[in-house]
């Protein structure tokens, strides 16, 4: 006690009172806070709703000038679940004028012909095959097998000849290489 008694000074007083103040006014009304947060208000649209959510609609008071997001658009969010695992998707609409005009851009990777059966490896630039890891795949197709609406007609050995109607597509299995000038 005596200790105590001779360490008192001024500056000992002041930084004891300051130590107060700021318990006073820094850390006391954190421990008092009551905060409530009000409800965003939504209009009823649908007579389906859960009699839950009615009543939670009809507790909640509207608070004056609130702005901001009107809470209807976070029902439509809760509704249709974009991660939900029976989400619909819906296809994107194509035009079968579109589809027909296209051509497949064919890249022939090799063939295999003998008297029992003949193959062609090629990849579809239009629409390419791909594994789980993300890699290309080729496709081994028959002679008679349809590709975006051509049917393989002819498989040679260094090329095949796709047909459709009148259009007559023939993929070379090697390419000249262009001349430089």
């Amino acid at each position: 006690m005596n200790y105590l008694l001779r360490s008192i000074n001024i500056l000992n007083v002041i930084l004891v009172v300051i130590i107060l103040l700021f318990a006073n006014y820094a850390v006391l009304p954190l421990l008092k806070m009551d905060i409530k947060y009000p409800l965003p208000i939504s209009k009823k649209t649908d007579k389906n709703k859960s009699k839950h959510f009615d009543q939670v609609l009809d507790k909640v008071e509207e608070p004056a000038g609130r702005a901001g997001t009107p809470f209807i658009d976070y029902i439509i969010v809760a509704e249709q679940n974009p991660f939900h695992p029976e989400r619909i998707i819906h296809p994107m609409p194509v035009d079968k004028k579109d589809e027909k005009t296209l051509r497949p851009e064919i890249v022939l990777y090799g063939t295999v012909v003998s008297e029992e059966i003949s193959l062609a490896h090629i990849e579809n630039k239009r629409s390419p095959l791909t594994t789980s890891g993300g890699k290309k795949r080729l496709r081994v197709i028959k002679k008679g097998e349809e590709i975006d609406g051509f049917i393989l007609k002819e498989i040679e050995p260094d090329k095949i000849i796709l047909v459709r109607g009148e259009e007559k597509i023939i993929v070379n299995l090697t390419s000249t290489p262009k001349k430089r000038d």
